[in-house]
């Protein structure tokens, strides 16, 4: 194997799909663990302040 697939592979690893939810107003990150796939409700590697901060400035940011 040559360093850079070693480095894809890890790259992929830690890599999330995002999608709507099933009821079309939320997110969902989808991502490997191991063989199975994880859906996740919640922006994954962040922390509860990282997403206060995230949810008080979305009033602020256009949306284009």
């Amino acid at each position: 194997m040559s360093c850079c697939a070693s480095i894809d592979i890890d790259r992929l690893q830690s890599a999330y799909r995002v999608r709507l939810g099933p009821n079309g107003s939320g997110l969902e990150w989808l991502g490997n663990d191991g063989d199975r796939e994880m859906i996740l409700n919640e922006e994954p590697d962040s922390t509860p302040w990282l997403r206060i901060k995230s949810w008080l400035l979305t009033p602020f940011v256009p949306e284009e």
